[in-house]
């Protein structure tokens, strides 16, 4: 399937990698849009370049140093290297149809359009997304509106954070994609909107789309008489900075006891006297709402009972697009541009460039272009460098794509003589591709059993998780491979 990348640090590429497998808890899309995540996705193109990035992050010199210290600078070297070439999955919104669903879900079926969300998702022609990261598509909803629901979730999480009361004044700073869904939801909350923003088409989009006044950022000063000297009870901030100056704004507007309530990636500094003599109250609003960050939730599919935890996630999103549904929240407005997945490189050239005034940028997949796709059929081996292994050669693959297997083994592999890397197999496809492509190996996979079935295969290392040591070593030797498995080999007697 095709992918969206980014390769190193800044560069956009669209490769063919892997199906993923169907996991436990999980479906299987096939897209027909992605969103393009402006502030979330465009923070990881680090496009001053790694002085820039060094001087930004710190934090990434003293992981080399503690490198050094432990493999030695040759190595450390290497790695970092390497990363220049690597790939890394970008995406977490998007909206298609099923194409397969794990018995372990119940409620979604194959065919169904569906709204998808999570960490690592993506913008690929396929996609692996857990049950409770998914909801069904509302009668009314265009697919195209349907990737809204991940940042939809995010502001609406936000909106019920900041417990808003009917009547009061609400400011948000920043009008980006999550910034304007805030504006909106917070409308429907009984709040009184003041939109603030840099840039005069947001400012004026935000107030075609409700807000009761919108100002730019150099007019925030005018809060306080459009508030009978007051401030603004609540403050959301849904800017990206890497000033702090959007969090200090924010307390100079806010009222006596309001609220602060953070969304976007800014750095939170506030000076104490003022925080302490109006006695605000600040909040911060984590991603999508209970459920974000639990693998338990996210991956494991065991959802919270709804008596105790009202608006998960997942009901988040399914309430968002119930609010597009109903008309209550509009979307049109806010795609500003439209690709197909092929032009992605293009699509985040034009988020990157401030001329293009971009919004939400979406991706479009081969789906959209006919009402009957053809039956799905995965394909989870990707040749990388196909090539004839010298006679006598050990012919070995291996399976968990981890930095284990990237600072030690591969490299023994690599420089080990009569043996030859043959096949990666990872459930990250990118994680695959980036590690078969440096290593040599002549394909990659994200299934174990084409590994397993290859007749060309002598051995398997086995460097996955501990709890699937024994089985999956106990199929390689019944598939007459060799084996190495990493300790432990077992985790029951």
């Amino acid at each position: 399937m095709k992918q969206v990348l980014r390769k190193g640090l800044k560069d956009i590429v669209v490769e063919e990698v892997p199906d993923p497998l169907l996991l436990p808890h999980h479906v299987l899309v096939r897209p027909a849009f992605s969103l393009i995540s402006s502030g979330t996705e465009t923070a990881s193109l680090h496009q001053e370049g790694v002085v820039a990035e060094l001087r930004h992050n710190p934090s990434h010199l003293q992981k080399i140093a503690a490198a050094v210290k432990t493999t030695g600078p040759v190595r450390t070297f290497s790695e970092v290297r390497a990363k220049f070439s690597e790939y890394a999955v970008l995406g977490y919104s998007g909206a298609g149809r099923v194409a397969e669903v794990h018995p372990t879900v119940t409620d979604i079926q194959p065919g169904q359009f569906v709204a998808f969300g999570g960490e690592g998702s993506g913008h690929g022609e396929t996609v692996a997304a857990g049950r409770n990261l998914v909801v069904p598509l509302p009668e009314g909803v265009p697919l195209e509106h349907g990737p809204f629901a991940t940042l939809g979730s995010i502001a609406l999480h936000a909106v019920r954070i900041a417990n808003i009361g009917l009547g009061e004044t609400v400011v948000v700073i920043g009008l980006g994609i999550v910034g304007q869904l805030i504006a909106q939801l917070a409308r429907l909350q009984g709040g009184s909107v003041i939109a603030i923003d840099l840039k005069t088409e947001r400012i004026d989009l935000a107030k075609r789309l409700g807000a009761e006044h919108a100002l730019s950022a150099e007019a925030a000063g005018e809060i306080r008489s459009l508030t009978d000297g007051r401030g603004a009870d609540c403050v959301i901030v849904a800017a990206a900075a890497k000033s702090p100056a959007p969090c200090q704004q924010a307390l100079e507007i806010c009222a006596d006891r309001g609220r602060l309530v953070i969304v976007g990636a800014v750095p939170i500094e506030f000076p104490w006297h003022e925080m302490y003599m109006k006695e605000i109250k600040l909040f911060m609003s984590r991603a999508y709402g209970p459920g974000s960050y639990d693998a338990s939730y996210e991956k494991g599919g065991r959802d919270y009972p709804i008596g105790y935890v009202r608006w998960t996630e997942n009901r988040n999103m399914a309430e968002f697009l119930r609010l597009v549904g109903q008309g209550r929240v509009v979307l049109g407005p806010l795609v500003s541009h439209e690709f197909k997945i092929d032009d992605a490189a293009e699509a985040y050239r034009t988020i990157m460039d401030p001329k293009a005034q971009s919004l939400a940028v979406l991706l479009r997949y081969p789906t959209t272009e006919t009402a009957d796709p053809p039956a799905f059929t995965p394909r989870r081996r990707v040749e990388v460098a196909p090539r004839a292994h010298g006679t006598g050669e050990l012919r070995v693959g291996l399976i968990g794509a981890g930095n284990l297997a990237r600072w030690v083994h591969l490299p023994i592999i690599q420089k080990a003589s009569g043996v030859s890397l043959r096949a990666v197999c990872s459930t990250s496809g990118a994680r695959g591709l980036s590690y078969a492509k440096r290593f040599g190996a002549s394909y990659c996979s994200s299934d174990y059993g084409e590994l397993l079935q290859d007749p060309d295969l002598d051995m398997i290392f086995i460097l996955t998780r501990n709890q699937h040591h024994a089985s999956q070593a106990i199929a390689a030797l019944e598939a007459g491979k060799h084996v190495f498995v990493e300790k432990p080999m077992a985790i029951t007697a």
